[in-house]
């Protein structure tokens, strides 16, 4: 009977440093979360691991073929994310400075498929990222495709200024770019429907100096939304301008998707 209770006693001796064990393991998790600077709005951390941000120009018309294949893309790249990853969505305009105020702004909050159930609740998060990540971005892309119609296309001037943001800057160790456009740069400064479009010349201008922007190490995506109005100035040749000037500012074209 006493060897009984002595093996009860070391047992209960096991569930005790077990769960004190479980208890510290929980807490230990708890402080580094809460020790992370969490803003509240964007669920973002002082450090973005990685930032995508997400140009559509409203500039000329998107036919509804375009539009049911942006939204795919857009919610393709939403799930992409990983966990505090940050996704920026923005809509080019006449106005380079009014093209980079976002229209969505937020981190991955985490979606609970890597959670650990034994100190999270996978449920919980999942309903956190639909109910906070998932469904403003969904409302957000309802309007997006609203009159969209404009006089100039700011390309160079955007991309320029994405490169001024502190959460865009080369201190963000993953920084994709994705352009949604027809790519027609149209300024009163320099127009793609005006001339022959060679990047050779271009970069020799006074203008292309104005553009520069600082891309280094930059991941970039373009959506080429073919025009027919437009057979005579996109293809190969287009294209080519455009990644000549990316690599010239540092960057690399890692995809390209015509879309008709």
């Amino acid at each position: 009977m006493k060897n009984l209770d002595k093996k009860n006693k070391t047992v209960i001796g096991y569930i005790i440093i077990g769960t004190c064990l479980l208890v510290f393991l929980v807490l230990t998790v708890s402080a580094l979360t809460l020790n992370e600077s969490y803003d509240p709005e964007t669920f973002c951390l002082d450090v973005v691991p990685a930032h995508t941000i997400i140009l559509i120009d409203k500039t000329d018309a998107i036919n509804t073929s375009q539009q049911h294949f942006i939204l795919d893309y857009i919610n393709r790249e939403k799930n992409k994310l990983k966990d505090h990853q940050k996704l920026s969505l923005f809509t080019l305009t006449k106005d380079a400075q009014m093209s980079t105020v976002p229209i969505f702004s937020k981190c991955n909050p985490g979606t609970g498929e890597d959670a650990n159930e034994l100190y999270q609740n996978p449920k919980m998060i999942r309903l956190k990222f639909d109910k906070l990540f998932s469904e403003p971005l969904l409302a957000v892309l309802g309007d997006v495709f609203s009159d969209n119609t404009d006089t100039q296309s700011p390309i160079f001037e955007t991309i320029r200024e994405f490169s001024y943001r502190d959460d865009f800057s080369s201190d963000v160790p993953q920084r994709t770019l994705i352009i949604i456009s027809d790519m027609m740069q149209h300024t009163a400064n320099y127009s793609h429907y005006r001339g022959r479009i060679n990047y050779n010349d271009f970069s020799k201008t006074a203008y292309a100096d104005e553009v520069t922007a600082n891309l280094d190490s930059m991941n970039i995506k373009i959506v080429y939304l073919l025009r027919d109005h437009l057979n005579n100035i996109q293809g190969s040749r287009h294209l080519l301008f455009w990644d000549k000037y990316f690599q010239a500012m540092g960057a690399d074209v890692t995809e390209v998707i015509k879309v008709r």
